[in-house]
């Protein structure tokens, strides 16, 4: 069954379909491009910056490590040097603390890779100076010097790697950053598109919906305008009309105008015989008026004979009786 044969119902229900068929594919296709865009901005708020904020902090921590190395080795007869170590003990932690933070976030095997020769290397300057607090607490100050003097190569190494790690997420959140970026645009893209193209399919399907149904209704109305005008010849290809109400309409109004043809034909039929009928007793009307206008005139003839006839009696009636006045007066 085709569309121009669906009920007018249907016909409605199908453009709806459409639109919300349309509305609910551009929904899906905004909701797959949000939820990229909030993996990438979920990755970018949980991970990446947060791995900035730490390997910032290591890298601030381990210059203080670094620092306070030479500034306490012109104190080491201090009293606080034994405080003082202690401090420096706990950037070492913080250090260590932060590795372990860095290396709990997500990362990928390059930044794994990255970090891991940092890693290393600060371990290796950590084994380098383990003697710097018992050197310097014992007051062998020179020695200690010597240490950190020699441990300056690993540190250097140490502060490179981790720059090098730091570059590589900075990388990381840039492309991060760009693809954000782009499903945004993308989305809004998508958001545009999507709108013009429901836009589309809604003005397509009022066309189609009221090409479907006012070309019938108007050819149904002019057909019964030519009915009520007297044309009862019109006629339609019925292979033109559709199955719905509407072509169940003029099938109607086609079975209608024949059954006002027939009831016209036997009403016209009914009026030659009637107008034949009417001549006849008209024929028959005009002899009888001939025949009592000749009656008419015989009458009058009979009249004016009895007229006559009466005033010869009354002629023969004086004679007689004179005939008797004259017979009396013989007498």
């Amino acid at each position: 069954m085709s569309i121009r044969d669906l009920s007018i119902v249907k016909k409605i229900w199908l453009s709806y379909l459409t639109v919300f068929v349309v509305c609910i594919s551009v929904s899906i296709m905004l909701v797959l491009s949000l939820s990229t865009l909030n993996q990438n901005i979920t990755m970018l708020t949980s991970k990446s910056l947060p791995s900035v904020s730490i390997l910032k902090g290591i890298q601030v921590d381990i210059t203080k490590v670094r620092k306070d190395e030479f500034s306490l080795l012109p104190n080491g007869n201090h009293p606080k040097i034994g405080e003082w170590l202690k401090d420096l003990d706990q950037r070492r932690s913080d250090v260590k603390t932060g590795i372990t933070s860095f290396e709990a976030l997500p990362l990928d095997r390059i930044e794994k890779q990255s970090f891991q020769v940092f890693k290393d290397t600060w371990n290796q300057y950590i084994q380098e100076t383990r003697t710097y607090n018992t050197l310097l607490r014992n007051g062998n100050v020179n020695s200690a010097n010597d240490v950190v003097l020699a441990s300056f190569s690993t540190y250097s190494k140490a502060l490179t790697s981790l720059d090098d790690t730091l570059k590589l997420n900075d990388e990381k959140v840039s492309h991060i950053g760009e693809e954000v970026q782009s499903e945004s645009m993308s989305a809004q893209y998508s958001a545009g598109i999507g709108a013009v193209v429901i836009a589309v399919v809604i003005i397509l399907s009022s066309v189609l919906l009221s090409r479907v149904i006012c070309r019938p209704v108007n050819r149904a109305l002019d057909f019964a305008s030519k009915i009520a005008h007297g044309q009862l010849n019109n006629s339609i290809d019925e292979r033109e009309l559709t199955k719905d109400e509407l072509g169940t309409l003029l099938k109607e109004l086609v079975t209608m105008q024949s059954n006002l043809h027939s009831l016209v034909s036997e009403i016209s039929d009914s009026t030659i015989q009637l107008t034949a009928a009417v001549e006849e007793v008209s024929a028959i009307s005009s002899q009888t008026a001939n025949g009592m206008q000749n009656q008419e005139l015989e009458l009058t003839s009979m009249a004016s004979a009895m007229t006559e006839m009466q005033a010869a009696v009354g002629e023969v009636a004086q004679n007689t009786e004179v005939g008797a006045t004259s017979a009396y007066s013989a007498t």
